[in-house]
């Protein structure tokens, strides 16, 4: 039997960076701001969607002070079904060593902030931070969405233990993807199947089925970053699809 969550009771976290300040060497995405418009309508105005307004926050290029506060903060209301999407640039630094290489990052507007040194923050938003962040509160069911480059990489990091968490990424391990041109989501050679996803279900983690599921295409110990792609447009109709009730 398919969860139908409460939308009262349900939090949506929508994180677009699409602009990158000058100096960070991160080029502006114009796809992301697509990306969020079109989530977002799916989500509350279309057919498909069962959210309500107030219950869906959507965060235009971000700093990451407000991302971490908007994270602990929709994880601090949701009871039920707590869904965050990030578009934007992703990186991977492999300086924490002791964790393993490779690990990935997600860039606000200030990008990886290097000139913060090497405290919180040096690198932008951890997965790892941010997954950590959604997983603190009481929601029952967390799904996170990356949509950036390197976001396959997010599966090296281990599942939370203690809810049902679901983790979408548009990219494989170590790949990066188009930017698209603007206008919304951009055509990608391979379909959704590309995109590797796990989640974790009555304390048993599920390797998703898609072709890059699963496998590293580069060798340990790179490092890069990219642009984020889109795939709002298409993807968002299957997750709003039944999502929640209005109650």
């Amino acid at each position: 039997m398919i969860h139908q969550p409460r939308a009262r009771r349900s939090r949506v976290l929508l994180i677009g960076v699409s602009e990158y300040d000058k100096g960070t060497g991160y080029p502006s995405l114009p796809s992301v701001r697509a990306n969020i418009e079109q989530l977002y309508d799916v989500l509350v105005h279309d057919a498909y969607g069962r959210f309500t307004p107030e219950v869906v926050r959507t965060l235009r290029s971000p700093d990451r002070e407000t991302m971490v506060r908007e994270a602990a903060r929709a994880a601090g209301e949701a009871e039920d079904l707590l869904l965050c999407y990030f578009s934007g640039h992703g990186a991977l630094h492999t300086s924490e060593r002791a964790q393993g290489p490779g690990r990935l990052h997600l860039l606000p507007r200030a990008g990886s902030g290097a000139g913060a040194g090497a405290g919180a923050g040096a690198y932008g938003l951890g997965y790892a931070e941010l997954r950590d962040l959604l997983c603190a509160g009481r929601a029952e069911r967390v799904v996170l969405v990356l949509d950036c480059c390197y976001s396959g990489n997010a599966l090296m990091e281990p599942l939370p233990e203690d809810r049902a968490f679901a983790l979408l990424t548009s990219s494989r391990r170590f790949h990066g993807q188009s930017a698209g041109d603007g206008s919304g989501p951009p055509v990608h050679r391979r379909p959704a199947g590309g995109a590797a996803h796990r989640r974790r279900e009555g304390g048993r983690a599920r390797p998703g089925h898609g072709r890059g599921a699963g496998r590293a295409a580069a060798p340990a110990g790179r490092a890069g970053r990219g642009a984020g792609a889109g795939r709002g447009g298409q993807r968002s109709r299957r997750l709003a699809s039944g999502a929640a009730h209005r109650q």
